[in-house]
């Protein structure tokens, strides 16, 4: 069943399902490894590619879904507005994409504080010359699963997250382009100012949230390393952790004067 289930189905498709794109046909194993990509990559290795090469993009990443669903969180919205309004706003509207996100992360977690335990096993392995043989096959099938996993939990990871960004910047780029047709003339000193908008902006937004999501999963990290030094070195452990929190008091006082 795992075989048939991982064989893409493009050939069986009929009708308007024809016109799909590669990642929504292709099985669990090709998606999970992205040789769906493969075909693209070989395309542009023998010439230049074009849009016309590019594949299309599927139906709940384009801007023809995204849009209605921002417009309609943004209708929503606080008045008056607060500092950070549009990305909230932005992050209820997609916060099920968002949200898909946080499963892999912790696997990815979790394979990475699991090389630390891995690495010992390892050495008391080697260190224990009357080791059974069973023992080191388990210990390679562990490196063989961890590694595995963390590469997969990566690549997971950051497909949904960019799938979620390509949400956001549709949706974002279509509302801003949208108001800018609203604008009454002569209202609008600059109108490179909308195309700022939908560029540059839009690019710095998105790299704060990609920022953003990354911290909760850092602050796990760092409590789960903490607790794992305090197993080997108790309270000494705290010294990293007291120089990490000075230098950044020190660079934001800096911050703030400046």
């Amino acid at each position: 069943m795992v075989l048939f289930e991982s064989l893409g189905k493009q050939k069986y498709l009929t009708g308007p399902y024809q016109g799909l794109p590669p990642e929504s046909t292709s099985g669990i194993v090709n998606r999970s490894f992205m040789w769906w990509l493969n075909r693209l990559f070989f395309r542009g290795f023998r010439s230049l590619l074009t849009t016309e090469d590019l594949d299309h993009l599927d139906k709940p990443l384009k801007s023809a879904a995204t849009a209605p669903k921002a417009l309609r969180a943004w209708a929503l919205r606080r008045r008056p507005e607060r500092r950070f309004e549009f990305p909230w706003q932005m992050i209820q509207a997609f916060k099920g994409p968002l949200a898909l996100t946080i499963l892999p992360r912790l696997f990815l977690i979790g394979f990475t504080f699991s090389q630390p335990f891995l690495i010992t096993s390892i050495l008391n392995w080697l260190d224990n010359s009357h080791s059974a043989s069973n023992h080191g096959y388990g210990l390679i099938g562990a490196t063989l699963l961890i590694y595995l996993g963390m590469a997969l939990s990566t690549l997971i990871y950051d497909q949904l997250l960019y799938q979620f960004v390509t949400m956001f910047r549709g949706a974002a780029s279509s509302m801003i382009y949208n108001h800018a047709l609203h604008i009454p003339d002569g209202t609008l000193g600059d109108r490179s100012a909308t195309i700022t908008l939908m560029t540059t902006d839009v690019d710095r937004i998105i790299n704060c949230l990609i920022t953003l999501n990354e911290s909760w999963a850092r602050t796990f990290e760092v409590g789960i390393g903490i607790a794992l030094l305090a197993l080997r070195l108790g309270w000494v452990c705290l010294i990293p952790l007291v120089v990490v929190l000075s230098k950044n008091s020190n660079l934001t006082t800096y911050a703030i004067s400046r």
